[in-house]
């Protein structure tokens, strides 16, 4: 269905970030999306890290996420990125959007082409990781990501990119610990896609989704919901 489809970095904010990395002409660089904001002295903290240790790629920084006027750590885990940086993305995805600072000369303009529509920086802290870059953390707070009713975490295109961003890694990682998180990520995904198509009464896609949950090694967990759609099946045709 087009609501799977893998969109490249052509439109949107996969372009813009493109854009915006071959537009750098210094030695370091970073992103602030027009939401967020930067606290006191954050570039001076990152730039500190890249200048002292030229061996450093990235800094990962923590912050604040502000809803309701309240904040709260960005980032509970942030020092499990030093010990194991794979295995760490996937307990809470280190890499905010304003929190990174890279050095121009090592994450190159490539690493930006073809990003999925979502989700881009847990791909970009996964495709920097496969390619051996260093990662600093920083665990104090630099950004305040302001949470905003209309963002793109909340959107329908969110869930669907779940699935072509795990497809991506599991395709490219060989970490057995890792490809077993990504192939449970992956049928969760599926799972939640077809219980979105059945609430929208798009019950050929909402069974092509279930069934493709139903085909991980703990796809069994799932076999109930099979009675779910089969009674909205039901009502349907019913009505």
């Amino acid at each position: 269905p087009r609501s799977l489809e893998t969109v490249s970095a052509e439109t949107g904010i996969s372009a813009a970030l493109l854009a915006g990395r071959r537009a750098v002409t210094t030695g370091v660089f970073g992103f602030l999306d027009d939401d967020d904001e930067y606290l006191p002295c954050a570039i001076d903290q990152r730039l500190r890290i890249l200048d002292e240790d030229p061996s450093i790629d990235v800094v990962a920084t923590n912050g604040f996420r502000c809803k309701s006027s309240k904040d709260e750590a960005a980032f509970n885990h942030l020092g499990a990125v030093t010990v194991d940086p794979l295995l760490a993305l996937y307990r809470e995805n280190w890499l905010a959007s304003c929190g990174g600072f890279f050095r121009s000369s090592s994450v190159s303009e490539e690493f930006f082409q073809q990003l999925p529509r979502h989700i881009h920086w847990s791909w970009l802290a996964f495709r920097l990781i496969q390619a051996n870059r260093t990662v600093a953390v920083l665990n104090q707070p630099t950004f305040r990501i302001n949470d905003t009713a209309g963002s793109a975490s909340k959107s329908e295109t969110y869930l669907f990119c779940h699935i072509d961003v795990y497809s991506r890694m599991l395709a490219s990682v060989t970490r057995p610990d890792v490809r077993q998180i990504l192939r449970q990520r992956l049928m969760q995904a599926w799972h939640e896609v077809s219980d979105l198509h059945r609430k929208r009464g798009h019950l050929k896609l909402a069974w092509a989704a279930h069934l493709r949950s139903l085909r991980f090694p703990s796809g069994w967990k799932f076999v109930a919901y099979t009675r779910t759609v089969s009674y909205t099946h039901l009502r349907a045709h019913e009505t």
